[in-house]
């Protein structure tokens, strides 16, 4: 496959990985038995040819979809989402990009910005551009967090408050 020979291209200082939003929920309930085994093997395929490779596992946002898709409440999700992340990133070395976390707190703390499209799934504008700014703060720290030149299609209210709130979750998810 193209990620496969991509992989084996060697050279990479980073690999994030973002499974199906739901891989992580469904390893922790034990309904996915098989997501273990196959980050395994894929973080063994890049430490392979990317020995010195940081590997960063993506924690993905809960959503409402399917009745919290059979979790009942956000809170249940994302407690879910974060367990069998924590576990697999635990038991193949990488790092977590705590995306979930941020995604959380915008829906807590800004009910007016949406991240989430109108499909109540997938990253809006302003739910890419927050996973955006975490998955930035991960690879390079808070020290290195600038304000950027531009902010794309959000206001820069917007912009603001996101950058503010994937800044919060990243200090207290790293300080915990």
């Amino acid at each position: 496959s193209l990620s496969k020979d991509i992989i084996k291209e060697g050279g990479y200082d980073v690999a994030i990985l973002q499974e199906v939003s739901t891989t992580h929920a469904r390893y922790a309930d034990g309904s996915n038995t098989s997501a273990l085994s196959e980050a395994q093997i894929l973080a063994g395929d890049i430490m392979a040819s990317s020995p010195a490779c940081r590997i960063i596992l993506e924690n993905t946002w809960a959503y409402s979809k399917s009745s919290y898709m059979g979790y009942g409440s956000y809170a249940s999700f994302d407690e879910m989402l974060r367990k069998g992340c924590s576990r697999i990133a635990s038991a193949i070395g990488a790092e977590i990009s705590p995306i979930g976390y941020a995604f959380e707190a915008a829906r807590n703390n800004h009910k007016d910005i949406k991240c989430l499209h109108t499909d109540s799934h997938h990253p809006s504008v302003s739910g890419t551009y927050l996973k955006s700014c975490v998955n930035y703060l991960t690879i390079f720290g808070a020290e290195r967090f600038d304000e950027p030149a531009e902010d794309g299609e959000l206001s820069n209210d917007v912009a603001s408050r996101l950058r503010e709130t994937a800044l919060n979750e990243y200090h207290n998810f790293t300080n915990h």
